[in-house]
């Protein structure tokens, strides 16, 4: 074989580089994408707002961006004309936007919309765009546009300003990381109209029980919200899926890197990165002799189980980590499947060995072979915690047995009523007994719980309200305003008096249906405290009332504000 000179060399070194690198920015954003995953799932059911300040300030750490904001795509009154609406916001306020709703094609961000392709446009002369900082100015660099499409729908479109030019791997990164968003958008909304649809059966329900024909109505909405439930079950079974895919393509990922640790020169930069991508990882993920005892366990593996990120893990066996009847089935059955098998998959459970918390857990257990003589070496394991899913299955399958006999029950009500008034008689007693249950409920809430009319005025509290409000009994607060115990003015709200405020949160909420706002109360005794209210309006007998559930947030925000006041403190000496 001829010998290679200096220059084949030097290529053949550089083409190993570029091979590394674009696998390093591979695997980042693989990575990225698997994080901001869980950012999605963490935010999943919370308001659009709460949801779209999220993402966006994900986003923006995530790009570097100076400034961004996200639209989301809403319906008029009528349903028939589409436009964008700012709904969150970074390193920008909502209210003091110069423009924050957007006509399909008006502008650049209802163009993108109409189009749904990523405007990018970067080397922008200076000054054209500037940003504010406490300093005076800065020039933007470059802006990018990106739509939020799934199923070659548009749900929503970023807008992100940068200092400098955007890095390519940002460009290859944002159009996926959109049609997740797009994605997680598009059940946000369905969430929304269930909840509306369920709340318009529960009215209809009520409405209904005088005659045989509305009977009849509620009947067929009980069956389309049924429809609506199998189809968040369908959702559901989708993330599943998505969630499988996911695992297996990290397993590979892990075969692939043991694979060619023979091969690259540079292999403890390949094992150091990988160590980086399971140790960022929530799940537990852990290699392990062919016996169970451990070799490794990641940082997120060792917070579900409960063992010290700096104890020692050669003590322990996987089977270890499950209840004694998981641990049996692990060691007597799952073990020797793995050995024959190669793979085993299943869900089961693990423990806390701190707080003895039993974990709902999906797990999957593979061999890790050797790569000369193919026999197997060693076993890991990825194991998703799925306490929450699980949690929501129950949930959903408890929904759909409470609909199937709240259908039963009012099918035999619609018997009933057509043969005798006593049965109407009946069924007006057993509603009695269900509201005396929902005023049970009211008044044992641990929420706070405000009941108003049309005026504003306070015609219902549960003791809950009275404590949070610092009164002794209820009489000190009925037939008073939010206002009465208020500040004069709401920092949350641009200073403007708590009387503007209140007003505008009314006109939205009895516009809407519902709203969630942020709200500075004042108690009996003169103090101050920051709270987050949830308000729904209704009607009841023709006449409109609006209640609210207050939630003290002070401890939340003042822990906000330390953290900010440290962030600025850090960068500051940075």
């Amino acid at each position: 074989m001829k010998p290679m000179n200096t220059t084949e060399t030097l290529k053949s070194d550089v083409g190993i580089i570029q091979e590394h690198a674009l696998l390093q920015e591979k695997l980042w954003i693989d990575s990225t994408l698997t994080q901001f995953d869980d950012v999605l799932r963490e935010n999943y059911d919370k308001s659009l707002e709460c949801f779209s300040d999220a993402i966006i300030r994900h986003l923006a750490d995530i790009t570097q961006a100076a400034k961004g904001a996200l639209f989301a795509l809403k319906n008029d009154d009528t349903g028939a004309n589409n436009f964008l609406e700012a709904t969150g916001g970074f390193a920008c306020a909502i209210e003091t936007m110069p423009k924050r709703v957007f006509r399909m094609g008006e502008d650049m961000i209802g163009q993108v919309a109409k189009t749904k392709k990523l405007v990018y446009i970067d080397d922008l002369p200076l000054h054209n765009l500037t940003l504010n900082v406490a300093a005076g100015k800065l020039s933007a660099g470059s802006l990018i546009i990106l739509p939020l499409v799934f199923n070659d729908e548009i749900y929503g479109v970023i807008e992100l300003v940068f200092i400098q030019n955007l890095a390519s791997k940002y460009l290859e990164l944002l159009p996926r990381l959109g049609n997740n968003i797009a994605s997680m958008l598009q059940s946000i909304q369905n969430n929304v109209r269930t909840r509306k649809l369920l709340d318009e059966t529960q009215e209809q329900a009520e409405a209904l029980r005088a005659q045989e024909e509305e009977l009849r109505q509620n009947l067929e909405e009980l069956a389309t919200t049924q429809e609506a439930m199998q189809k968040k079950q369908e959702e559901i079974e989708q993330v599943n899926h998505t969630l499988a895919k996911k695992e297996k393509v990290l397993e590979k990922a892990l075969q692939e890197a043991k694979a060619k640790e023979a091969e690259l020169a540079n292999v403890n930069e390949q094992i150091s990165t990988l160590h980086t991508l399971v140790e960022t990882s929530q799940d537990f993920v852990a290699f392990a002799e062919l016996t169970g005892k451990t070799i490794f366990i990641n940082k997120g593996g060792r917070v579900l189980v409960g063992i010290g990120l700096q104890e020692e893990i050669d003590k322990w066996n996987l089977k270890d980590f499950y209840p004694a009847i998981d641990a049996k089935t692990f060691e007597e059955e799952m073990l020797p499947k793995l050995l024959e098998e190669g793979r085993v998959s299943s869900e089961t459970c693990l423990k806390n060995l701190n707080t003895g918390k039993v974990i709902e857990v999906s797990n999957t257990i593979f061999l890790i072979k050797d790569p000369v003589s193919g026999a197997p070496k060693y076993l890991a394991t990825i194991t998703k915690d799925i306490t929450s899913q699980k949690r929501q299955e129950r949930a959903l399958l408890k929904a759909n047995e409470e609909l199937k006999t709240q259908e039963e029950e009012l099918r035999q009500n619609l018997e009933e009523l057509s043969s005798t008034q006593d049965s109407l008689l009946k069924v007006r007693d057993e509603l009695a007994v269900e509201a005396e249950k929902s005023r049970i409920l009211f008044e044992t809430s641990r929420d706070a719980i405000v009941v108003m009319d049309e005026e504003g005025m306070f015609i219902d509290v549960n003791e809950a309200a009275v404590k949070i409000f610092g009164a002794i009994k209820k009489e000190q607060l009925l037939g008073k305003k939010p206002t009465n115990f208020s500040p004069e003015t709401q920092s949350s709200h641009g200073g403007k008096t708590s009387t503007e405020v209140a007003a505008q949160i009314k006109e939205a909420t009895m516009k809407t249906g519902t709203d969630t706002q942020e709200w500075n109360f004042k108690k009996l005794n003169g103090n101050i405290f920051e709270t987050e209210i949830k308000l729904v309006s209704f009607e009841l007998q023709g006449n409109p009332y609006m209640q609210f559930v207050v939630r003290d947030i002070t401890t939340h925000k003042q822990q906000i504000r330390d953290l900010e006041r440290q962030l600025s403190k850090y960068q500051t000496t940075v």
